[in-house]
């Protein structure tokens, strides 16, 4: 486990390294206000990744429990056919609202339709690092994260050289995810066969509960685009991109917990000490990283993003203590994840809700978005730990027990 961890720890910290020099290339490379729309399109292509990640939930919890699982090898099972169509229903679905986003956020309505076609991309990868995660190949998780990230900064690099734009951007990431996924399909399949349904409450909540989670987390950006004059929009975006760190470090810890937990589901253990150890471990490297930012924000925005963003340093310290509640959420949602329990998908929701609704009828300044997602972050983590693991009478370790792990 310790040599896992140090691995995961490498590859996701140098995939965190190229995921961080995608957006400062692009951010040096645009203006503010083009900054401004990608970050904002990149927002939407999260979102879309945050639902598609409850698919991956999905099989990993299918392939770490045994639930909904045979040693058949497949390279399209049950769940993954139900996953790519039910997305491609879902783009469907969307295509004919995509001139409303497309006005609020002040691009061409195809370009709206570029960013919908991450829909089966992103299902099916999700679906495939799902499988692959469950069967406890961390490891291999973390590496396909930094082929991705450094695919996107590649593609990126290229992009901007050849004089591309925010769209043209959006494009090349585009490609990463599909050339990725055709990469990892093999090892996919070698996991075994998930029978899981998409259309079950389990599906559903884990659906819910991330895309909630995700979008939370990429609001202040997007209400930034949609409220904020261009030019100010992107200095907040710059300064989100940056304290965005914190959220990113401690997600290689994330990633490894959820094939232990449900083991542990299978298996009727406790999982109270290794929260315990979870949560304090990334309340201190997210709390670290908040001070390193503030005291450094105007050295590092003018060093990353050139002297044009300087006035985004003001934000990045208050952003990144912001993101402190956000962090410990992923961790506590990993439990919740492999648990028998429902609740906690409405908790994201009505969090999602509340700051959506505080951030529109507020005044648009960006210290009130600031302020507005790390009180509602603050409510949502507590109200998340006291559903995990303060009623024993809900969540005990037997009543989160599942069906015993088949050979």
């Amino acid at each position: 486990m310790k040599r896992a961890l140090f691995l995961i720890a490498i590859l996701g910290g140098l995939a965190s390294v190229a995921n961080f020099a995608f957006q400062i290339l692009t951010a040096s490379r645009l203006t503010p206000g083009a900054f401004s729309l990608f970050a904002a399109m990149l927002t939407i292509i999260i979102a879309i990744g945050a639902g598609s990640t409850g698919f991956q939930i999905v099989t990993a919890r299918s392939v770490s429990t045994r639930i909904d699982w045979s040693p058949e090898k497949r390279w399209l099972d049950k769940t993954t056919r139900q996953g790519f169509f039910a997305s491609i229903a879902l783009l469907l679905l969307l295509l004919p609202v995509s001139p409303i986003l497309a006005g609020a956020i002040r691009v061409d309505p195809y370009v709206v339709a570029l960013l919908l076609l991450f829909l089966p991309i992103s299902v099916m990868q999700s679906l495939a690092i799902g499988r692959i995660q469950g069967s406890g190949q961390v490891v291999r998780v973390a590496g396909i994260g930094l082929a991705l990230a450094a695919m996107k900064l590649l593609g990126g690099a290229v992009v901007l050289y050849l004089g591309g734009g925010a769209v043209a951007l959006v494009g090349s990431l585009l490609v990463s995810n599909a050339v990725v996924l055709a990469a990892i399909m093999r090892y996919a399949r070698q996991t075994g066969n998930c029978t899981s349904s998409i259309i079950s409450k389990l599906t559903i909540t884990l659906f819910v509960a991330q895309i909630s989670y995700w979008s939370l987390i990429s609001l202040d950006i997007l209400i930034a685009r949609v409220a904020l004059p261009e030019d100010l929009a992107g200095q907040f975006a710059a300064a989100a991109t940056l304290a965005k760190i914190v959220l990113f470090l401690p997600a290689m810890l994330t990633t490894a917990l959820l094939p232990w937990a449900g083991r542990r589901v299978g298996m009727g253990s406790s999982r109270r000490r290794m929260a315990l150890v979870s949560l304090i471990g990334t309340f201190a490297v997210s709390t670290v990283t908040s001070i390193f930012l503030l005291v450094s924000a105007s050295w590092l925005v003018v060093a990353l993003f050139g002297s044009q963003y300087e006035e985004s340093s003001r934000y990045v310290g208050p952003l990144a203590f912001a993101y402190i509640p956000l962090t410990l959420t992923g961790v506590i949602l990993q439990f919740h994840f492999t648990s028998k329990r429902s609740v906690y998908a409405m908790t994201n929701v009505i969090a999602l809700l509340l700051a959506a609704g505080l951030v529109v009828v507020g005044p648009p300044i960006p210290m009130f978005y600031i302020t507005v997602i790390a009180a509602v972050g603050t409510v949502q983590v507590i109200a998340l730990l006291i559903e995990a693991f303060l009623f024993p009478s809900e969540v005990t370790d037997d009543s989160m027990q599942s069906e015993p792990i088949t050979k």
